[in-house]
């Protein structure tokens, strides 16, 4: 499998014949780096014998050309060399931090969903309560997690001040806009990349979101609304450069 850079995003993995798809269609260029495991480090699709025929009419790489997040001479090591060889994945920017698998992303999901209606049909004596925290917990876990997905320059707030931000009375009303819209849209950048349309673009988010706002309207958008958040998963996975089958 081989991971790529796009637009100064990692991007991945994918197979070699998607590669080449992508250099045949002019998305990725000759001088475009990739990467794939037993590689010391990002070197230029050009160089790469598997991908020299994918392209047609590309021009050399100029000489001098440093691998991506290569440092100049003196400076701190590349992002791969600091990870000890391995591609840099999501999260690599929060200390400590395990990628889940697309199995506890779903997992998380659906324990979400069984809480919040077993929780609800049951709030009327005391054991109703404590459900509702479990789904509320797995929540905020998924949450948490598609935030640390986002590229690390295109927010300043942490995955769990992301989170936290939703117990803040009235500002968490705005803040789910934020936060919903940053990562859709994170998601269609990302599958924009590999030409794969998203389940669910900006727009249809913004739309649901709006109606939840609204009396009456709220109580069919609310219910909607799960099933809009299982498609940005769904589309995460695949963001995040895991496998989304089973």
């Amino acid at each position: 499998m081989w991971y790529y850079e796009l637009n100064r995003q990692q991007c991945g993995p994918v197979s070699e014949e998607e590669v080449k798809s992508l250099l045949a269609r002019n998305i990725l260029s000759p001088q475009s780096l990739v990467w794939r495991q037993g590689m010391q480090d990002w070197a230029p699709a050009h160089s790469i014998p598997a991908f020299m025929q994918a392209y047609q009419g590309g021009a050399a790489a100029p000489v001098g050309t440093p691998p991506f997040g290569a440092q100049p001479f003196g400076a701190q090591p590349s992002a791969t060399q600091q990870l000890g060889g391995r591609v840099p994945t999501v999260g690599d920017h929060i200390p400590g931090y395990q990628q889940p698998s697309p199995e506890q992303l779903r997992s998380w999901f659906r324990w979400m969903i069984i809480c919040t209606i077993v929780g609800a049909l049951t709030c009327i004596i005391l054991i109703g309560i404590p459900i509702l925290i479990v789904g509320m917990v797995c929540m905020c876990k998924l949450m948490y997690h598609l935030w640390a997905a986002m590229p690390q320059r295109e927010t300043q707030t942490s995955p769990g001040c992301a989170v936290l931000y939703f117990f803040i009375p009235f500002f968490n009303i705005v803040w789910s806009f934020m936060f919903w819209l940053a990562i859709v849209k994170n998601n269609e950048n990302m599958l924009k990349m590999i030409g794969r349309p998203p389940l669910v673009k900006s727009e249809h988010a913004l739309i649901v979101l709006v109606l939840m706002l609204i009396p009456y309207a709220n109580l069919i958008a609310g219910i909607y609304w799960y099933f809009v958040m299982n498609n940005i998963k769904e589309d995460a996975i695949v963001a995040m450069g895991v496998n989304a089958r089973r």
